[in-house]
């Protein structure tokens, strides 16, 4: 940004795809204007997206991935590297995140959103959709959205996902007032960010480990944490909140849990966000029960989710991988991580369909047109003619 005066969207960064050679080539056809000269992805699609590309492929049934509750799609860069790229895979950010878009704190809004979002990429299921942590949440009620509609969802997997509350019921209402009233206090959320941090740096839970966590205490107090990231926000004042921002940045940055150079305002845009999904967590309720297949992937240090998860859904698949909720991303543990995906989605691809038909002979579907990537019968996204799919546990194998 310094040398050319071109800032580029740390989106970019998170494509399998993304090269020395391939970012001169996003630099150069900057400076020219040039915008034809790239790839087309959601990022350049001239709209705001919550869509991220991860993974590039000119065929096969994406896979789509929801953030967790940092709001940040990163975690899926390492997953799609272990993978394969031979289908594309998407992944959404929150509103906010990266943007001055006011961050989206209730369930349902966010899977209206990324739902719309999903049907301008791809028209037509069948779908494959995965979320860790709050994102199976949101991944949940998108795929209960879509079937309800008559959508076909091949693949619904929620990675280490706590369940919500159980179904309200069509009729029901929440309240959300009486729900914030029990919201933690504005230091207890940065305190839960700061967690949060260090759990995906790798330094949750670990012996030996000296505790980074900055002194959340010395960095005085806010009111509440904004609901957006405006200057004018409900602060104790402008002033004194990009104070709170600056000096608990320089903190992080210390303890090498953010990177240097960033600004104040980044800071407050993921504070906010992060804030606006623990108030979506604590307030969601389902209206009606998922009528498909969950495949739950649960870390084996993690809180057994059967039960609640089993109230929301018809079928469970059920998956023990060990680590905790963080280090299941380490790694070391990525690739058990990566084959259980990857054997789930062939698993769906094969027979998802028969059995959904079998269990919901009123639901519509409406196939792939022949002529699409990926529809029935082609080369990447379900069997081919002799109904083979290569070798167990690769995404790209099909």
């Amino acid at each position: 940004e310094q040398t050319f005066n071109i800032t580029i969207n740390i989106r970019h960064f998170y494509n399998t795809h993304t090269t020395v050679s391939s970012v001169a080539a996003m630099i150069d056809a900057e400076r020219r204007q040039a915008p034809g000269d790239l790839p087309a992805t959601p990022e350049r699609s001239g709209h705001q997206t919550p869509l991220v590309t991860i993974a590039s492929s000119p065929v096969g049934i994406p896979l789509f991935c929801v953030h967790p509750v940092s709001g940040s799609a990163y975690s899926y860069a390492g997953l799609s590297r272990v993978l394969g790229t031979s289908r594309p895979i998407y992944a959404f950010e929150a509103p906010g995140l990266e943007d001055d878009q006011r961050p989206i704190d209730r369930v349902e809004d966010l899977a209206s959103a990324y739902v719309t979002a999903l049907v301008e990429r791809q028209p037509e299921g069948p779908y494959l959709l995965l979320g860790w942590s709050m994102g199976g949440m949101v991944a949940y009620e998108m795929a209960r959205r879509l079937t309800d509609n008559g959508s076909a969802v091949a693949l619904l997997s929620v990675i280490d996902g706590l369940p919500p509350d159980p179904v309200a019921g069509d009729d029901a209402e929440t309240d959300d007032a009486e729900t914030d009233a029990e919201s933690p206090d504005a230091e207890t959320i940065i305190r839960l960010f700061v967690d949060d941090l260090t759990g995906a740096a790798g330094r949750a839970n670990q012996p030996n480990q000296p505790n980074q966590m900055p002194q959340i205490g010395q960095l005085g107090r806010l009111d509440r944490i904004p609901s957006d990231v405006a200057a004018d926000s409900d602060l104790p004042g402008p002033a004194a909140g990009e104070d709170v921002a600056r000096r608990l940045l320089a903190t992080l940055q210390e303890a090498g849990l953010m990177p240097p150079g960033l600004a104040p305002e980044v800071l407050r845009r993921r504070i906010a966000v992060f804030d606006a999904n623990l108030r979506a967590m604590r307030r969601y309720r389902p209206r009606t029960r998922y009528s498909g297949r969950l495949t739950l992937v649960r870390a084996a240090g993690s809180p057994d989710t059967r039960a609640g998860w089993r109230r929301l859904a018809e079928h469970i698949d059920d998956h023990v991988l060990p680590g905790n909720h963080y280090s299941i991303w380490d790694p070391d543990h990525l690739p058990g991580l990566a084959e259980t995906i990857g054997r789930s989605i062939e698993r769906a691809l094969v027979d998802g369909f028969s059995a959904d038909r079998r269990h919901r002979p009123d639901r519509p579907h409406r196939p792939h047109r022949p002529d699409r990537p990926g529809g029935p019968g082609g080369p990447n996204g379900s069997p081919g003619p002799t109904g083979s799919i290569g070798s167990t546990g690769s995404i790209g194998s099909t």
